[in-house]
């Protein structure tokens, strides 16, 4: 008779629950990709914490960003973050961006070119902002604005409002363009639109002095109103100063104190002088010699040897 197949020790059964441990023990170990995903997941996380762009409107919403990376060591850990970041996930186009970002507060200008590129030339538009910015200010590159207007055009093309604001300057002062206010004008109302106090304000001189548009002050004080309800102290400024005079609209003491004291408590000199004048004559508010000091004094304060003497 022929001998059967020997059974080893190992092959043998020992109790009925052998299989099930077994099947336990392989899902208790995440497979590979799984864990290979969460490595990539934190590493990723870890580098935008450490350099993603407040403004950047691609970036989780659970990270607040940071405008500056301030100090070296805060530098470094950004840089190696992101540089791990971008080894473990190569296509992902925002964590180019954040390492550009990175070794740019590191003054590494070179390599944040390179990756701001990287991440510009796929279309991302905040990294276009500030490969547009290194470009126009001169920033450890030569100084190139028909290299910035290119840039801040592909942005501004994109919808980024901060870009259409920087076009609009761009055209209204001929930097590495021709001087253009009907094109100014165009690039912020776009920004105005989106909400941008800074062009709000722009497009209101624009109105406010007849260029690229025909003059017309109502206008100028509406998109004024629009930024100074945003909290912009030029535009308080601007309009406090409208309706002292009474352009575009009827003269209004009490209107211009309201803007001068907006202005005033954001830290303005030249509104806290203006303020401290009214009180001090009753013009537009009651008069009052000691709130009339107290803003003479607060504009003394900043340091502006102008305001050395009060007197009613």
């Amino acid at each position: 008779m022929a001998a059967g197949p020997i059974l080893s020790f190992d092959s043998m059964d020992l109790s009925p629950d052998v299989n099930l441990r077994r099947l336990a023990s392989n899902q208790a170990k995440p497979p590979a990709d799984v864990e290979d995903a969460a490595v990539i997941t934190a590493a990723v996380h870890q580098c935008d914490e450490l350099a993603a762009s407040p403004e950047d409107v691609h970036k989780p919403a659970d990270v607040a960003g940071v405008t500056y990376i301030i100090g070296l060591e805060a530098t470094n850990a950004a840089i190696t973050a992101c540089e791990k970041a971008v080894a473990l996930d190569p296509t992902n186009v925002r964590i180019a961006y954040e390492l550009g970002r990175a070794f740019q507060q590191g003054r590494q200008t070179d390599k944040a070119l390179r990756w701001y590129r990287k991440a510009a030339d796929q279309g991302y538009a905040a990294a276009q902002v500030d490969l547009a910015a290194i470009y126009a200010h001169g920033d450890g590159v030569p100084r190139d604005e028909a290299n910035a207007a290119v840039w801040y055009r592909k942005a501004a093309e994109q919808g980024l409002a901060s870009a259409q604001a920087e076009l609009g300057d761009i055209y209204a002062h001929g930097w590495g363009v021709s001087e253009n206010d009907a094109q100014a004008v165009r690039w912020y109302r776009k920004a105005a639109d989106q909400g941008l106090a800074s062009a709000q304000v722009k497009l209101g001189e624009m109105y406010a002095e007849g260029q690229g548009v025909a003059r017309d002050e109502a206008e100028a004080v509406r998109w004024y109103r629009k930024a100074a309800e945003q909290g912009s102290q030029s535009a308080e400024l601007r309009l406090a100063a409208i309706y002292d005079a009474g352009r575009g609209v009827a003269k209004d003491e009490a209107e211009a104190a309201a803007w001068y004291r907006k202005a005033a408590e954001q830290g303005s000199e030249s509104a806290q002088i203006n303020l401290s004048r009214r009180y001090a004559t009753g013009r537009g508010v009651s008069k009052d010699q000691a709130t009339a000091i107290e803003w003479f004094h607060r504009a003394a304060e900043q340091g502006d040897p102008a305001p050395n003497s009060f007197s009613a």
